[in-house]
């Protein structure tokens, strides 16, 4: 891979990347180009990075701009090749929201991350199934769309600024109408065959056109065939329409010159954002008949420039194309209006300079204006190091399928009157866990609620793996806690409150722990806090087995895993220390065990929710539990023979320390002081000692 070398003065422009996912003759890419070129004719000297060669990189390397081609852009999870890269340069540009892997890139190396989504629909389903999506939104810079529909979309999902510039392209030169004898009304749609084109809506349009409307007309469609099923069901639905080609794909010019050779362009889609084709259909005076899909109503108005009709709807969509076929006048003066519409709006001159006082502005003001709180911190260290990519799932998959010892996990969940949203929350967490061997063992707590009963039987029915035991009377969550583990049948035991929520794959991560340290017999995990609302705080990133700081505090806590052998060894839970139970558990169970036998590991597998009378949002929700905790420390040192007394920790009252007794033989203790002149400051250090 060949890097930019060209270095930045304060007066030299901005150096500016564009990362595009694709390289193909389709609306996003040609926008980038497009502006590319302008930018390059500006003498901005802009560099574009694509995972693949296509006919748009071939395109920008004949008009001189730099290319540089990698498939490890996508293809390296460490995303180290984009860091590589994006490390180069001032202003970073990701061209559609599939390339969101350069937003962050951009981020961990130093410069400003500029987003330009054209997606709407896709968007909304892309964000709900990758789940890396939605928080880099509030990473990037700026967030730049086309139309005003299109930031409708991000607008909720982000607090990062958004601009809409729309697109733009060149005036056409030497696309003039083509000599033919064939005097038929000439329609094109031009665009991949793909379900969200929708050329089925169209041809079912065309064969609703009355016969003598239909006969005066003819239509071309062309572009790729992205689904091969669909285009066989648009073969099918071409069927005795004579007057219909289904054409292969062309390149840009041969698109143009279809535009340039038609009357009418025909947009079908179901989802769009506002198609460059509509553009350069106005740019050439055509007439343009579109659905009411993204912001393509922002620019076209039904019988003035353009005729429109709504999606998915071929009876409206046949009135449309009749209206323009019967009525010659309203489509002349459509035609001339569209041109007029593309002058005042879509000159590449505009949108070049529009998207460049865009990057301008970008490189020119600081990273950050002041450093971010702690909350904004955190969330920046969720999208770089705590958001898993694809890659990074399908590692894990293969690292679990090495498996050759796959042991049964059993949750332990004592329940109490829950709020019954975050206990389904918490269920759900399990069941959801990708590594599948797991038994999640219930115990209600004699629960008054009457709601409770029928939902945990409800859930026992859904899945097998769910097992519940209903207490006739109420006990505390140690007695619950041991009823729930008189179920369990794993060779593990996990515990889990029943308002918190696990990382989604907590336990193939716990797995793989085991394998690697069979001799393992307490596992435990980072946390952090999570509000009712979903929303992260507060991490709790621990150190390794440290004996001396867990006398301090419970910092095994969440997520904590035990060898159920070594639960049944100890007695289980020891009722007379609610509040803290899990504290005197790990006590007596790590007491007993060997340094190495104690495993940590570093991820936060484990979201402690921040509910209303909980510890995770208020420390003195619970006071009995920081009592509880000191009788469980003290208990701790009378068993392993330690002498010492128990008091709170005087900077932190959560916390605790051990006070140990001086020895009757009182140990010589020598200071050191290194010195030289500085006499008052020597002998402010001798007072403080004595």
């Amino acid at each position: 891979m060949t890097q930019p070398t060209f270095p930045r003065s304060g007066s030299e422009p901005p150096r500016v990347l564009f990362f595009s996912h694709e390289a193909t003759l389709s609306g996003a890419p040609i926008a980038l180009f497009h502006l590319a070129c302008w930018l390059q004719d500006s003498g901005k000297r802009p560099v574009v990075a694509v995972p693949e060669r296509g006919p748009i990189s071939d395109l920008l390397q004949s008009r001189g701009i730099e290319v540089v081609i990698d498939a490890a852009f996508l293809a390296d999870s460490s995303q180290g090749k984009l860091l590589e890269i994006c490390a180069g340069f001032d202003v970073v540009v990701a061209n559609t929201i599939a390339s969101w892997a350069a937003v962050r890139a951009a981020r961990a190396a130093g410069a400003r991350a500029i987003w330009y989504l054209h997606e709407t629909l896709v968007a909304i389903d892309l964000i709900g199934k990758i789940s890396e999506i939605g928080p880099t939104l509030d990473h990037a810079h700026l967030l730049i769309t086309p139309t005003q529909q299109t930031a409708n979309v991000y607008r909720g999902l982000t607090r990062t600024a958004i601009e809409v510039v729309p697109y733009g392209i060149p005036e056409p030169v030497g696309f003039g109408k083509s000599d033919d004898t064939d005097r038929r009304l000439k329609f094109v749609a031009l665009g991949s065959y793909e379900p969200r084109k929708g050329q089925d809506v169209l041809l079912e349009a065309i064969r609703r056109l009355a016969p003598e409307v239909r006969s005066v007309a003819s239509f071309t469609m062309a572009g790729r065939v992205l689904d091969q099923s669909f285009f066989d069901t648009l073969t099918g639905l071409r069927a005795g329409l004579e007057n219909v080609e289904l054409a292969s794909a062309v390149d840009h010019s041969g698109s143009l010159r279809l535009l340039a050779d038609a009357d009418v362009l025909v947009c079908a889609s179901r989802d769009e954002t506002m198609p460059i084709s509509i553009i350069e259909a106005m740019s050439l005076g055509k007439v343009v008949v579109s659905t009411d899909v993204g912001g393509v109503s922002e620019w076209l108005h039904d019988r003035l420039n353009g005729f429109l009709a709504p999606r998915e709807d071929p009876a409206r969509l046949a009135k449309a194309l009749s209206d323009c076929i019967t009525d010659p006048a309203r489509r002349s003066l459509c035609g001339a209006a569209a041109r007029r519409t593309f002058a005042q709006h879509f000159t590449l001159e505009q949108f070049g300079s529009r998207f460049a006082a865009a990057i301008d502005l970008a490189a020119n003001e600081p990273l950050t204006t002041s450093r971010p709180g702690a909350e904004q911190q955190y969330r920046d260290w969720i999208v770089l190091y705590d958001t898993p990519t694809a890659g990074d799932r399908i590692a894990l998959v293969r690292q679990m399928r090495s498996l050759r010892n796959t042991p049964i996990i059993s949750v332990l969940l004592p329940v109490y009157n829950p709020d019954l949203t975050l206990l389904v929350a918490a269920v759900d967490s399990v069941r959801q866990q990708s590594y599948q061997h797991l038994q999640l063992c219930i115990a209600d707590d004699a629960s008054t609620d009457p709601a409770i009963r029928p939902l945990l039987e409800t859930l026992a029915a859904a899945d097998e793996r769910i097992r519940v035991t209903f207490r006739t009377t109420n006990g505390h969550i140690s007695a619950a806690s041991n009823s729930a583990l008189e179920l369990a049948t794993g060779e593990w035991c996990a515990l889990l409150d029943q308002d918190d929520a696990l990382v989604e794959h907590a336990f193939a991560f716990v797995a793989l722990e085991i394998a690697a340290n069979p001799d393992a017999r307490v596992i435990y995990s980072d946390e952090d806090k999570m509000d009712v609302e979903g929303v992260r705080s507060n991490p709790f990133f621990k150190t390794d087995w440290n004996p001396e700081l867990f006398q301090g505090q419970n910092y095994i806590n969440h997520l904590g895993v035990y060898h159920t052998a070594l639960l049944r060894n100890v007695g289980g839970f020891r009722e007379g220390f609610e509040g803290s139970q899990d504290y005197d558990l790990a006590s007596r169970c790590c007491e007993r065990l060997r340094r190495e036998q104690v495993r940590h590991i570093p991820r936060i597998l484990y979201h402690w929710r921040m509910a209303p009378g909980s510890l995770a949002e208020v420390p003195d929700a619970k006071p009995y539990a920081k009592e509880a905790a000191r009788r469980a420390l003290a208990d701790h040192l009378q068993r392993c023979g330690i002498a010492g007394r128990v008091e709170p920790c005087p900077e932190n009252t959560e916390s605790h320390r051990v006070i140990y007794p001086v020895p009757e033989q009182k140990p010589l203790v020598t200071i050191i002081i290194p010195t030289r002149d500085r006499v008052a400051l020597l002998q402010q250090c001798v007072q403080s000692i004595s």
